[in-house]
């Protein structure tokens, strides 16, 4: 049985208003679409800041298309302009989690993932880098890429632990080294004092004898 509308003004001026947003959103969707496949095209050629145009205004005409703002990553990853790419995918990821309670797990949350990651690499964030990865491939695990750059992040966060270390005790070794030159400088130091207290004694002692030794001539 078909449910039973109420059939007052109020209620058509809701259903109005309802129907004009999803039509509106729509069309925003279209002119977004339209944006994207020019920057695609600018893309492919190589004209990175064209792409960067097309995408964005394709995000001014719908701020939660996704697939927009994976790509934009990619071209800021393209252009080593690390810290733009990771904010676009974090906030791929905050729509996938907030607005679509992570109901959906299609390949756009996985680039997001992916392309953030790189962007973390690049920036010696390994361990956001690794984690980013696992979790991608917790979602596709059937990407050789995807395993291939976990496992290099993997080398580079054990590379990068294993140089903080060695830094950590050179530094330490420095510190026990150099207290011991100190109390080197402190002993000449005191040396140097004692010399010269004793030239100062001598200094006081030298006019009496002489008077005595020219007296005594």
């Amino acid at each position: 049985e078909e449910p039973i509308f109420p059939n007052t003004p109020e209620f058509k001026a809701m259903e109005k208003d309802m129907l004009e947003r999803s039509a509106k959103r729509e069309q925003d969707m279209r002119t977004s679409n339209a944006f994207k496949m020019n920057g695609n095209k600018l893309f492919k050629k190589r004209d990175y800041k064209g792409a960067i145009a097309e995408y964005t205004k394709a995000l001014e005409a719908r701020k939660d298309h996704k697939a927009v703002y994976t790509n934009r990553a990619l071209v800021y990853l393209k252009m080593k302009k690390y810290t733009k790419a990771i904010k676009d995918c974090t906030t791929v990821l905050e729509i996938w989690e907030f607005l679509e309670e992570k109901k959906s797990k299609d390949d756009i949350v996985v680039k997001a993932l992916v392309r953030r990651a790189q962007g973390y690499r690049a920036k010696k964030q390994y361990q956001n880098a690794v984690n980013d990865l696992r979790e991608a491939l917790s979602l596709k695990p059937s990407v050789p890429f995807n395993s291939k750059l976990l496992a290099d992040c993997e080398r580079d966060l054990r590379d990068f632990n294993m140089g903080e270390e060695a830094m950590r005790e050179a530094m330490s070794s420095r510190g026990r080294s150099g207290g011991g030159g100190e109390a080197h400088k402190s002993n000449v130091d005191d040396n140097i004092d004692d010399e010269k207290n004793q030239r100062e004694r001598d200094d006081q002692k030298h006019p009496s004898e002489q008077r005595k030794d020219g007296a005594e001539d």
